[in-house]
């Protein structure tokens, strides 16, 4: 799931527009996850981020700190 969304993310970066993505809670935190610590593979106890809650939104920026 990381690669698809990792490759998703990097068309979108390309656009160089905004965009938006109305997505369930696994791609969020797969986005938060790649912005934060890019394509490395997280090991099983640093996959602790919560899910967003029902009808929760969130605004990231595409490109990491």
């Amino acid at each position: 799931m990381l690669k698809r969304v990792n490759q998703a993310l990097n068309e979108a970066r390309e656009q160089r527009n905004d965009v938006v993505w109305i997505t369930h809670a696994g791609v969020i935190r797969c986005v938060r996850w790649l912005i934060e610590h890019g394509e490395r593979l997280p090991q099983a106890s640093e996959w602790t981020m919560p899910a967003c809650g029902f009808g929760e939104w969130f605004s990231l920026p595409l490109d990491p700190p």
